[in-house]
């Protein structure tokens, strides 16, 4: 009797966390739409996310168990990737503790980083400039596994580095990541064949030997510059 009745519990509180994350799904589902094109800006937990001229291809979006929102976009140039745009948010931290401090401006070799502010548990505010190599996907991840299908599914061509500019904001009721992501190669720069870490020729050690790479870096933190002072502005209260 006692095993029945503790199975019986088991099985009201995997109902209601499900029910949970079900919720959580489908509030996220009925402000975006997969496959959808969007415009000038998204908005997510009330924060205002400002997106680049043009078309915007919402690939996937996936809510995990913590209540993380994760968004991925996608422009396209013909059937190349053109740009790309990561947003990672939750409304409130839990136990309403805030967040711990962000580690994105400790990583190697970063080409331009401001620092407003990084404090454990309290407002943080910062951005960053850095070039990245392709990303990797997992296959127990909804968003990778969708990502997957829609570069497969148009043959979209994705290149081995993209520049991006990366956005943190917290506070306690309120954790938003953006980052925006620009593919060199339509500017003319030469594909990454093979090459990795110091060897790569966006590496920041030999980056300053190349002007023309130098100066398409400086419109990247002009853009940076602008789209952070826009979510500072949308944030939500």
């Amino acid at each position: 009797m006692r095993n029945k009745a503790g199975l019986f519990f088991l099985l009201i509180l995997v109902f209601l966390y499900t029910a949970g994350c079900t919720e959580k799904l489908e509030e996220t589902k009925y402000s975006l739409e997969k496959g959808k094109i969007y415009q000038e800006s998204i908005t997510i937990n009330g924060n205002v996310i400002p997106l680049a001229e043009g078309d915007w291809h919402l690939v996937s979006h996936e809510v995990n168990a913590r209540g993380y929102i994760q968004v991925r976009f996608f422009k396209l140039n013909g059937n190349i990737l053109d740009s790309k745009v990561i947003i990672v948010s939750k409304d409130a931290s839990d136990k309403g503790n805030g967040y711990t401090e962000s580690k994105a401006y400790l990583k190697p070799n970063i080409h331009f980083i401001e620092l407003i502010s990084n404090f454990r548990g309290g407002d943080q505010e910062c951005w960053l400039v850095n070039h990245v190599t392709e990303e990797k996907f997992t296959s127990q991840s909804i968003i990778d596994n969708e990502t997957n299908q829609f570069i497969r599914s148009r043959s979209i061509q994705v290149p081995k580095t993209m520049v991006q500019a990366f956005h943190h904001f917290a506070g306690v009721n309120n954790f938003l990541n953006v980052k925006y992501f620009y593919n060199p190669e339509l500017q003319g720069f030469e594909p990454r064949e093979g090459i990795t870490g110091a060897a790569s020729g966006w590496d920041q050690s030999v980056l300053h030997l190349d002007e023309d790479k130098v100066k398409y870096l400086e419109t990247i933190k002009e853009k940076g510059a602008r789209f952070h002072v826009l979510l500072k502005k949308g944030l939500h209260d």
